[in-house]
């Protein structure tokens, strides 16, 4: 009998902590998740400020990282157009030599050469194609001097 009364108090007292502990448990947990919800509700106008800083910073960086590879494409036609440029003065030489063609039309570029050569249409071809060189250097500069300037309809 004294076995029976013991285990039954021992079951009441351990249920009794047992609610107790659920019950203040419950209550922290309450106590805390409010304490968040407060804290959230209070901080979130800084957090969205913060958020739109970082957000900006990032835009920025994309934006520096497309004015790096548009001037790095700049320069590149730049540098491209100086070394055609370079290559098309540097070819303005006469050095009294045939070109090396196959024997089928050696003969026939032969008779050619030398009417464009009566005709002088070879001298010609060396100023159009230094005019041509000219007349896209011209047109580069237009185009870079219009840069940044809103473009322009002349």
């Amino acid at each position: 009998m004294l076995s029976v009364f013991a285990q039954d108090l021992w079951a009441w007292v351990s249920k009794l902590v047992n609610n107790a502990v659920t019950a203040i448990g419950q209550l922290l947990q309450g106590v805390v998740n409010g304490i968040g919800n407060f804290l959230q509700q209070l901080l979130q106008p800084v957090f969205a400020i913060i958020n739109a800083f970082f957000y900006f910073v990032q835009q920025l960086f994309t934006l520096v990282g497309l004015l790096f590879e548009l001037l790095a494409g700049v320069f590149h036609v730049l540098f491209a157009f100086a070394g055609g440029l370079l290559a098309t003065l540097t070819g303005i030489s006469y050095n009294n030599s045939a070109p090396t063609l196959p024997g089928d039309v050696s003969g026939v570029f032969a008779h050619f050469q030398t009417v464009f050569g009566l005709l002088q249409l070879d001298n010609i071809a060396y100023v159009l194609h230094f005019a041509i060189w000219v007349f896209t250097a011209y047109i580069v500069v237009k185009m870079l001097g219009n840069f940044g300037m809103g473009g322009g309809g002349s």
